[in-house]
């Protein structure tokens, strides 16, 4: 949520690999609570979009 996808969507791609961590839930719940900043919404998306492949 910094700025950074590049960064986040190798970190995502790995955990998603090895862990069973409900990544995309958490994602969901920033999302609900707000907790995402407008100018990272649509980077997040792509990231939930990734992880639910």
């Amino acid at each position: 949520m910094q700025g950074r996808y590049n960064e986040a969507e190798a970190l995502f791609r790995q955990l998603k690999e090895k862990s069973d961590l409900p990544l995309l839930k958490d994602l969901e719940d920033f999302a609900k609570t707000g907790a995402i900043p407008k100018e990272r919404e649509a980077d997040v998306e792509r990231i939930k979009q990734m992880l639910s492949e």
